[in-house]
């Protein structure tokens, strides 16, 4: 769990690789346990709730892109 153990703190943290992370830990602290006593139901339902994280994180990249929140210098011809 690079979360918890600071291990993660020479990555590029940003939208993906932090929510990548968070992922993580939800995965090994909740889900994991839980694996052969969940219904199929449950199992879509958390699946569902993976993916709609992914595309928050992807929407959050894609604003530190185009902000330059990611540490990037940006191309002032490049902002509107």
């Amino acid at each position: 769990m690079n979360i918890l153990n600071n291990e993660a703190s020479n990555e590029n943290l940003n939208a993906e690789n932090i929510m990548n992370l968070c992922m993580d830990v939800l995965w090994e602290i909740c889900i994991k346990p839980l694996e052969g006593q969940l219904s199929d139901k449950e199992t879509d339902t958390i699946g569902m709730v993976g993916v709609t994280l992914q595309q928050i994180a992807q929407k959050a990249q894609c604003y530190e892109d185009m902000t330059g929140f990611n540490g990037q210098e940006k191309n002032p011809f490049e902002q509107n």
